[in-house]
């Protein structure tokens, strides 16, 4: 025991970064990003039903590539995460939970590797794999891509152990980097290209023989030999082929790896020289692509300041004392480089190049161990930025992610399905991209149900849209004015159709679950801007929104709203109801960007009498109101401002009356159209 705890204490620089890059990847995996992209949740919804069900939702069994919404997606992931998926049950966490974990085993093969070459630069490939932006991001989310690299990763570690002695290692190595052809297409490209370079580097160093050469060539034909059979019958073929279990589809449309490759698009000499310039940004410039998910503007997917490292690094890979992890890591960069430039460029789609000019760069770092200052300083700015980095992400950021990746859109439809009674159709609004797909995430049904159910008008399209399955229907159309319909999901651009007389709310984020009053027994009465008579000190009463942003929501107290009503600063506004009205429940305060505020008093007056005063508050608090009306037939929301009115943006949030007078007891629990 005490010889595993010296161990461990030599090993501590290296401990402690594992430890760090585990968290930095694992934790919090369905709240960071929060919601759920249509990628992960089309991977997730047809690997659950292929294990469970044996096809996916096209009816394809056990497909080599899935056709997903039409124009394909990659089938390794869906594979890889059924065991998840079989323990721990179709979640955003367990989708995850493969991205997470091939980027733990990423760091261990990368750190591996690293040590292999020199005993120092073990810590230094750790030190920079396990700050690097692009990393962190890619694993922790599920999409499909983001597997590719470390794919190639292990084909490495296996083919940097190649010798004649070891018979296994170039067959095993051959045969998981041509499984890379199932990870991600442009790989179709690479994975025979560094084929062919590694082979050339072990040539040269007599690191097989003629047997074990011939094996592996042999073992990579035969696992590529589906994937070709694929290619093939999308090229030639008039229809799916099925070889036992197996299916090999043929695509109802183009496919999509046909419109990323540049020389097969339209004006593809151009468009590759534009999209080299993409490539060199993306790279050594810190330039990001837009998605949220791949990088954080300003950040990019690597360190602007690590560039003299990596040429450094790139500059002893080429030299005569370079080893054979370099020349294949040198390879690997160049293939990639050349891919990348004949790809139409995100950071995900040219993902095979990060890891070898992270390489590079921690050989740069490598290089500058004889200068023990020199190296802490720099591997303590190297900390310092994934610290900065990490604030910003774990932090606002993940807001921004998560707004991309519709969060509140899954729990809206599983709130939905929980509360509509069983068959009752529920309409789902079509502002995310592809809703169908969380539909089916949410609802999991039966594939071959699905697909006797799903109305897809045009089935040749690239993306298939899908106008409705089962019970879903989806865009909201002209549902809510049929007095037939009761549920919906909705944005909250599309809440103000919902009349709070008549329809009752449940908030998630950014979108709602909407359900239709019983009219007979409504006891309630949501306070709507029509309703409403009176003034205020500067612009207009605004519905679903602060002053001057109808529409766009709430965020108070650090907590998302999507009803209420917005005024500013000195401001009167009455309802007269002709029925008594016997209490109120809301939630008031001033906007979170209302800094400058110096504070609002919100008063409640009946019948002209004042029945609820808050007191002043400031930015950033957040009040319960629920008092009791006493069969009033006036209520006065009234706002004052404090010594001055500048950025007094303040809000009542969801106000519901009641008038019976069985709820003249209010509780004074917090308003339940929040979450």
């Amino acid at each position: 025991m005490n010889r595993w705890v010296q161990r461990l204490w030599r090993q501590r620089t290296v401990v402690a970064l594992l430890a760090a890059g585990m968290a930095l990847r694992l934790l919090w995996l369905g709240d960071v990003p929060g919601g759920l992209n249509q990628d992960e949740a089309s991977i997730g919804y047809d690997a659950w039903a292929i294990l469970h069900h044996g096809i996916d939702r096209n009816g394809h069994s056990w497909p080599v590539h899935l056709v997903a919404w039409g124009s394909g997606q990659n089938a390794l992931y869906a594979y890889l995460a059924m065991p998840f998926l079989a323990f721990f049950g179709l979640t955003v966490s367990s989708l995850r939970m493969l991205a997470g974990a091939l980027g733990v085993m990423a760091l261990l093969l990368f750190y591996d590797l690293g040590r292999r070459a020199d005993r120092e630069m073990g810590w230094c490939a750790l030190l920079l794999l396990v700050t690097s932006p692009w990393h962190i991001l890619a694993s922790r989310w599920a999409l499909e891509s983001n597997i590719l690299p470390v794919v190639v990763l292990a084909a490495v570690c296996l083919l940097a152990r190649s010798t004649p002695s070891r018979t296994a290692c170039l067959p095993a190595g051959c045969v998981v980097l041509t499984l890379a052809v199932y990870a991600y297409g442009p790989a179709y490209l690479f994975a025979p290209l560094f084929l062919a370079g590694s082979l050339w580097v072990l040539w040269r160093e007599r690191a097989f023989t003629a047997g074990q050469f011939g094996v592996s060539l042999l073992c990579a034909g035969l696992v590529a030999l589906p994937m070709l059979g694929f290619l093939l019958n999308n090229a030639l073929g008039s229809g799916d082929l099925q070889v036992g279990p197996f299916s090999l589809p043929k695509y109802p449309g183009p496919a999509r790896y046909g419109s990323i490759f540049l020389p097969f698009a339209e004006g593809g000499l151009a468009r590759t020289l534009d999209n080299a310039r993409t490539v060199l940004a993306l790279m050594f410039a810190g330039a990001d692509d837009g998605m949220p998910a791949n990088a954080i503007p300003g950040w990019g997917a690597h360190y602007v300041w690590l560039l003299p490292f990596g040429c450094w690094g790139l500059i002893h890979a080429a030299s005569r004392q370079a080893g054979r992890i370099d020349r294949l890591f040198l390879v690997w960069l160049l293939c990639a480089g050349l891919t990348a430039v004949v790809t139409e460029a995100n950071i995900n789609r040219i993902n095979l190049v990060w890891l070898p000019l992270l390489w590079m760069s921690a050989r740069g770092f490598w290089c500058l161990t004889e200068h023990p200052r020199l190296v802490r300083a720099a591997a303590g700015l190297l900390l310092l930025s994934c610290l900065l980095f990490s604030v910003r992400l774990f932090g606002d950021w993940n807001r921004v992610m998560s707004s991309a990746f519709f969060a509140g859109f899954r729990e809206s439809i599983e709130e939905a399905l929980a509360r509509a009674p069983a068959g009752a159709a529920i309409a789902v609004t079509d502002e995310p991209n592809m809703p169908y797909i969380t539909a089916l995430f949410v609802s999991r049904p039966d594939p071959a149900s699905y697909i006797r159910s799903a109305d897809i008008p045009a089935r040749d399209a690239p993306f298939q849209q899908v106008r409705g399955f089962g019970r879903f229907v989806f865009g909201l159309g002209d549902t809510p004015e049929k007095p037939d319909w009761r549920y919906w999901v909705a944005h909250r651009s599309e809440l103000a159709r919902f009349n709070p007389a008549d329809f009752a709310l449940s908030a998630h984020g950014e979108y709602a679950f909407v359900e239709r009053r019983n009219s007979q027994t409504a006891c309630e009465l949501g306070v709507a801007a029509q309703r409403l008579s009176g003034q205020q000190d500067w612009g207009v009463l605004s519905e679903d929104g602060p002053v001057g942003e109808p529409g766009a929501g709430f965020s108070v107290g650090g907590r998302r709203f999507l009803r209420g009503l917005g005024v500013h600063g000195d401001s009167r506004w009455l309802i007269r109801s002709p029925r008594p009205m016997y209490a109120i429940r809301a939630q008031a305060g001033i906007s979170d960007d209302s800094a400058c505020s110096d504070g609002m008093h919100f008063v409640l007056e009946a019948d002209g009498r004042a029945v609820f005063d808050s007191g002043q508050i400031r930015s950033g608090s957040l009040i319960d109101v629920s008092v009791a009306l006493a069969g009033a037939t006036e209520l006065a929301f009234v706002t004052l401002a404090g010594p001055g009115n500048a950025c007094d943006h303040g809000n009542w949030l969801a106000p519901v009356i009641s008038l019976c007078a069985r709820d003249a007891q209010m509780r004074s629990a917090g308003n339940p159209e929040t979450r």
